[in-house]
Formats: C-alpha cells, sequence, structure tokens
C-alpha cells in the first residue's frame, strides 16, 4: 500500500467586534471546536486547536469527491465549493495581515509530493489559491532527506519552536504526500502580570485534591460578564486582537454542567454582554500538554468513508487512499508576560485501494477547575480551547 500523510502543525507562541461569527467559515470551526472539546475532555487537563485541525481536514476533503466529500461538508456544516474555499483563503488572508514581529499571527500551508506519485494539477492550484500553500517535492525513498526537508520548513514557519516533527522511521516508500498546516503566535498581554505579585495559593482540582500553585494576580478594569452558575472575563492581549477568555464555574464542581452549554451562541453573547469591570484577578500560571488520536472522533461526527477502503479522494489523485491517522498535540503555557503554545495534528492517508468603578473589585479567583480560550475577537474565532484542572 502507498501512503499519504497530512501534517498539520498550529503554534502559539507568548500569546496575548464586529458582529460576531458572520463568516462561515468562524461559525464552522467554533461549533466543531465545541463538538470535539466535549468528546475529548475527563477531568484533567487538555488543550485543543480545533481550527488547526479543520483547516488540514477542510485542505484534504478538497480533493475529496462523492459521499466522502459530502461526510466532510455534513461532518464540519460546511460547504466546501469556491464559495466556502473563498471564505477560507479571505480569514487566512486577513489574519496574516499583521508585521509587529512582536505581536503576530501567522498561518502557513505546504504540499509536500512524492517525486513518483501524481497529483492532479487541480488540486495544487487549489490549494495554493484558497490555503496559500507551497508546493514541493520530496523523495521518499530517501527517509532521512525527507524528513530534513519537513523539518527544515516547520522549523522555519515556527520560528525554532517545533525544530523536528517527523523522523525517518515515520516516512516509508508508501508514502507519497505530505499537506502542512502551521499557525503561528507570538503576542504579549495588553497589561502584563507583574512577577512580583505572583504567590503561592492553593489550587482545588476535580478530584478534590489541594496543590499549592503559583497565581499571578493583578486588579484592573476589564471585561467581564456574570452569569447565574459561571463568570467570564477577558484579558486581551497587545492589540486587542486576540483574547484569552477564562470561564469560571461558581462552584467547584460545577465545570463539566457548564462545559455542556459552550456553543457559538454562547460566544455571541458574552462579547454582547461583556462589561469593563474592576476586577481582581488571580489567575494560576500553568502548562497543559496532551496527544489524543482523533479518528474516533471524527467517526463520532460524521466523517466515515475517509477512514476506509470506499474514500473517495479521485480529485486530488485517481489512486483510491483514504486516512489512517490523526493525531493531535498541544502544548499551552501562560505566564506574566503572556501565552506559549504549540499544537500539532498528524493526519495520514493510505492508498489502498460605560464603566462604573465599584466600590470593592469584583473577584475573579481561578483556584478551581474552569475553561479558557484564545479568540479572534475580530471574527470571534476560537484559535484555542482548553480546560485547567490542576493536575
Amino acid at each position: 500500500m502507498k501512503q499519504i500523510t497530512l501534517l498539520i502543525i498550529a503554534w502559539a507562541f507568548a500569546l496575548t467586534n464586529c458582529d460576531a461569527q458572520t463568516n462561515p467559515f468562524v461559525k464552522s470551526v467554533n461549533d466543531f471546536s465545541f463538538t470535539l472539546f466535549r468528546q475529548l475532555r475527563n477531568d484533567s487537563n487538555i488543550v485543543l486547536s480545533p481550527l488547526s485541525v479543520e483547516l488540514g481536514l477542510l485542505a484534504a476533503s478538497a480533493g475529496a469527491d462523492g459521499d466522502t466529500r459530502k461526510e466532510f461538508e455534513n461532518a464540519f456544516q460546511y460547504k466546501i465549493d469556491s464559495t466556502g474555499l473563498n471564505n477560507i483563503s479571505t480569514y487566512l488572508s486577513r489574519i496574516n495581515q499583521s508585521t509587529d514581529s512582536n505581536n503576530i499571527i501567522s498561518i502557513a500551508n505546504s504540499l509536500w509530493i512524492n517525486s513518483h506519485f501524481h497529483v492532479k494539477e487541480s488540486y495544487t492550484t487549489d490549494i495554493k489559491k484558497y490555503f496559500n500553500a507551497d508546493v514541493s517535492g520530496i523523495d521518499v525513498s530517501k527517509p532521512q532527506m525527507a524528513s530534513d526537508q519537513i523539518n527544515h520548513w516547520v522549523n522555519t514557519q515556527t520560528k525554532g519552536l517545533i525544530p523536528e516533527m517527523t523522523s525517518p522511521a515515520e516516512i516509508d516508500t508508501s508514502t507519497e504526500l505530505f499537506i502542512l498546516n502551521t499557525i503561528y503566535l507570538k503576542k504579549e498581554w495588553a497589561y502584563p502580570f507583574y512577577k512580583e505579585y505572583t504567590n503561592k495559593h492553593i489550587f482545588y482540582t476535580a478530584q478534590n485534591k489541594k496543590s499549592n500553585q503559583d497565581f499571578m494576580q493583578m486588579t484592573r478594569y476589564c471585561d467581564y460578564v456574570q452569569f447565574k452558575k459561571f463568570k467570564t472575563v477577558f484579558l486581551p492581549y497587545k492589540g486587542n486582537h486576540t483574547s484569552m477568555v477564562i470561564i469560571l464555574p461558581n462552584r467547584k464542581k460545577e465545570l463539566k454542567r457548564i462545559e455542556s452549554q459552550l456553543s457559538s451562541q454562547l460566544i455571541d453573547d458574552l462579547y454582547k454582554m461583556k462589561q469593563s469591570e474592576d476586577v481582581r484577578l488571580s489567575i494560576p500560571k500553568f502548562s497543559s500538554h496532551n496527544t489524543c488520536k482523533l479518528i474516533p472522533s471524527m467517526q463520532k461526527i460524521g466523517i466515515k468513508s475517509a477512514f476506509t477502503q470506499n474514500a473517495n479522494f479521485k480529485k486530488i489523485a485517481d489512486s483510491r487512499f483514504y486516512i489512517n491517522i490523526i493525531k493531535h498535540t498541544v502544548v499551552f503555557e501562560i505566564d506574566e508576560k503572556g501565552t506559549k503554545a504549540a499544537a500539532v495534528t498528524k493526519i495520514g492517508v493510505l492508498v489502498g485501494s460605560i464603566f462604573h468603578k465599584l466600590p470593592k473589585p469584583i473577584e475573579f479567583n481561578a483556584n478551581h477547575p474552569f475553561v479558557y480560550m484564545v479568540i479572534d475577537n475580530d471574527t470571534q474565532c476560537i484559535l484555542f480551547i482548553g480546560e485547567y484542572n490542576g493536575n
């Protein structure tokens, strides 16, 4: 069997209103974000970049046809036609406009084709046009050289944050194609925390255990929303185009119930209802890392034939092939300066067949499990979503 591999890498480093989600692509990403998040949460730390996963799968689905294409469209609730692809292109162009090297969001795509494998010109044309992808050749009969080429591109796009993402052992002679997507973010808090105010405090985990952790602390005006069961704070990054949004249950054991309410509509409501309030913030410094395999999750949302010998990717090549692996890895860290995060998704395809000052600041003490998101404020597109449980 021959193999086609799609690799999607999303990065964030030192991360820091229009009518929300009017772009169907953004709504698709946000709906998918909550679906995937609910499937994978398990009362432990988790962080995902569904944007990375969806971009990679949409790049693959641009080459799908028949029932396979319909399954992608139904699963993502997104039409993969010229209009849909143009929406993706528009979003990528807008997000890549930053010129400040210290506050940047950059999304890049590339297509790596084995020298003996024929990919249809119409597919490479679409990938270049709509995903702004570079197209290069590799020789999989020389795995060391092929992996060096891919790793060099990844290292360049991620500014050295991931010097190596594949190895010669992962490239065999049945590999015919790699698709890579990288998302690199470098932003700082609009209002950084002072290190001298960081102190040890108790965090209450989902398992009702206690742990001493470093908490960053600050009192200032920031966007805030209070609901009956939870409260939400917006922590902006420089330029106010991106924010970290933290949803904190009022009670320590209410997180799972609140997570069931997460939706695109909730994001709309949060942005419409937020008001500037005087808030005393106490947020843990933390890092989170997880790796998950996503084919079962994709099957649950209705993408099924793509993982079988009935897959139809004839718009990529005449050979029959199917996806045999989707692996997603994310690292996420926040500190007094900002946020660092990295997400890697690997998809393998086998050929086989007004504000009023309050008398007292509002307390926002994130000393128990919470949900957090990094959101593009201009479109309300979720870039990262996670749950912190302190373990």
